[in-house]
């Protein structure tokens, strides 16, 4: 048998389906999250191949989990995956070079994937509307219809960045999921996730962190940090908390709220 995590919330294609299309900051701020999760799948070794929005799970707390693994593991024949994709009945988030020959499919096809996952999510439209597998590909010789035009408040710097993503050439494309995410906004990405929904009647916290890009501060409730740190999102082991961002902040392993975590 099979045993798979129950995720209580939604997932985006029913988030899309029930709500419509999701501001940029709320998009980015959960794109952002499963941009990080490929990432940390990409650096071992694993590639999704099948990032969609149905894909994408945010829990009612608004943390994110990145679902369907299956394609991860190593295909056995570029045409056995040739025929898989081909036998799908919508190809919108597929990267283009996985119907050419999946053997050589890298990190960038899951770029191409989450880059029209956030299109879809932001414009509530596709990049590439064609119906079959034929005529989406073909689709790729013309130029996608800019985001903003469907959703004005996108910053005018990420609209390049993602019709780049977007781009039918691996070559073309940011060179992994990080690094598409700090084209998109900067290398302040992580700063906002703030960590869920803030209940305005909960007390936050401001956690600094230091990591390979330097030092950040997000903010969230205890039970939304709590979380980060079980998930592995949040792995400074030298991380400080405070009630206010002006401090002073102390270690989270001194402080009641977190010193029971295996920090």
């Amino acid at each position: 048998y099979l045993v798979l995590e129950l995720v209580e919330g939604q997932s985006l294609a029913a988030r899309l389906q029930t709500l419509g299309r999701v501001p940029f900051p709320e998009a980015i701020r959960l794109i952002a999250q499963a941009g990080e999760g490929l990432h940390w799948a990409h650096r071992h070794g694993l590639v999704h191949r099948d990032i969609k929005p149905e894909k994408i799970l945010v829990t009612r707390d608004g943390h994110v989990k990145v679902a369907g693994l299956a394609f991860s593991a190593e295909p056995e024949s570029d045409l056995t995956w040739t025929r898989l994709y081909f036998s799908l009945p919508t190809p919108h988030f597929i990267a283009p070079e996985l119907f050419r020959n999946p053997l050589l499919a890298d990190a960038r096809c899951d770029v191409y994937a989450l880059a029209a996952t956030l299109y879809a999510v932001v414009t509530g439209e596709l990049p590439f509307p064609e119906a079959s597998p034929d005529a989406w590909l073909l689709g790729h010789n013309r130029a996608v219809v800019p985001p903003r035009t469907f959703a004005p408040e996108m910053p005018e710097k990420a609209e390049p960045v993602l019709l780049r993503a977007l781009s039918a050439d691996p070559a073309a494309r940011p060179a992994s999921c990080r690094q598409l995410l700090d084209e998109l906004t900067g290398p302040a990405t992580r700063e906002l996730l703030s960590l869920g929904e803030i209940d305005p009647h909960q007390g936050l916290w401001y956690v600094l962190y230091r990591d390979e890009r330097g030092e950040h501060m997000i903010k969230g409730t205890a039970e939304a940090i709590r979380g980060a740190l079980r998930d592995g999102w949040l792995r400074d082991p030298a991380a400080r908390a405070a009630r206010n961002k002006q401090g002073p902040f102390v270690p989270l392993s001194e402080l009641a709220e977190f010193r029971d975590l295996d920090l």
